[in-house]
């Protein structure tokens, strides 16, 4: 499925509140002649221990014409009061252009305890990001909550560099991805919200998705090696040149 489709068709999902991950779960491929596990691995960037787990292969062996799943299915939907509470905010389309992708670097948190922290840190507007996704500790598993500062519309104050300040959406994931992975849901949590913003026709302009070290000059390992940026990069864009 192009990516233009799953955007438009998980827009509309949405709105029904037909669960996305059935959309990304048929994507389901089929092999072909010279295909190999490891090279379909390499292709949707997952690995060929997670291919067969998937698909209950005991062997490397697969057949052309064999259909493979890919991807994990997980049931869950962005619900229809985190839609409402988007769209509530006066949105200015033509100010966003950007969203970009942090973690928290802590094992716990919510957007009441970084707006807390961000305060004791100087920064007048406290939270410096518009979303926060939950681990489960300090806040539900794969909750969505929306700050202060999309509400208001304000600029951001997740990285350096003013400018993408300026036209950037945050969104901070709780937890260290240096040393483990997102949960299952928050990483739902974080494609349902993904979907929504670039696909929902919020903006004037196509957002374009960076992960915080992907921006020049900004020396850090946000959101840290565990977050599949690679994943990311396909379904919802490359990076800009």
């Amino acid at each position: 499925m192009e990516r233009r489709d799953f955007l438009r068709l998980s827009t509309c999902l949405l709105a029904g509140g037909i669960p996305l991950d059935i959309l990304e779960a048929s994507q389901n491929y089929r092999i072909l002649k010279g295909d190999t596990l490891s090279a379909i691995a390499k292709k949707f960037g997952t690995t060929v221990a997670k291919l067969k787990q998937l698909n209950g292969l005991k062997s490397d062996r697969i057949l052309v014409g064999q259909s493979l799943k890919v991807r994990e299915t997980v049931r869950s939907t962005l619900q229809a009061s985190t839609v409402s509470e988007i769209a509530k905010a006066p949105i200015n389309r033509s100010k966003w252009k950007h969203v970009i992708v942090h973690h928290s670097a802590t094992t716990q948190g919510s957007a009441k305890s970084f707006h807390q922290a961000h305060l004791r840190r100087g920064m007048a507007n406290g939270l410096a990001y518009h979303f926060v996704i939950g681990n489960g500790k300090g806040s539900k598993d794969g909750m969505i909550e929306i700050g202060h500062r999309w509400r208001g519309q304000l600029n951001g104050g997740h990285v350096k560099n003013e400018w993408f300040n300026g036209n950037s959406i945050g969104i901070c994931m709780v937890g260290n991805f240096e040393k483990s992975k997102p949960t299952t849901q928050q990483m739902q949590s974080l494609h349902q919200l993904l979907a929504h913003l670039k696909g929902g026709g919020l903006f004037k302009a196509q957002l374009r998705l960076f992960a915080h070290k992907e921006l020049p000059r900004e020396q850090t390992l946000c959101p840290g090696k565990h977050l599949d940026l690679k994943a990311l990069h396909r379904t919802y864009g490359r990076l800009p040149s």
